[in-house]
């Protein structure tokens, strides 16, 4: 069964920034990245216990082709999965 996802303002803010970012550097790279996180967010609903737990209750999932980390936390109770936050790989995980 398939968990529903939620996406936090923070989140929704992290992946905006980025396919500005990736969309300035190369037309169309925003949106590979846009349907990469996509993807992404589909197999964390089917199976949100697969990826490593990160900190913790925060689960991480690491994208294919980007450096970019999908934060989140698992309810079981409710089936809901909430994306804390998306950030590059190569930064500091402080989100303060």
């Amino acid at each position: 069964m398939s968990y529903t996802i939620y996406i936090t303002p923070a989140a929704i803010n992290d992946i905006e920034a980025t396919v500005n970012y990736y969309n300035d550097k190369a037309p169309g790279l925003g949106l590979r990245f846009a349907d990469d996180v996509d993807n992404d967010f589909s197999a964390i609903a089917l199976n949100p216990d697969a990826f490593a737990e990160r900190y913790k209750n925060v689960r991480g999932k690491l994208l294919r082709k980007f450096p970019y980390l999908i934060l989140y936390k698992i309810n079981h109770f409710t089936q809901r999965i909430e994306v804390i936050r998306l950030f590059n790989a190569y930064q500091n995980p402080f989100w303060g």
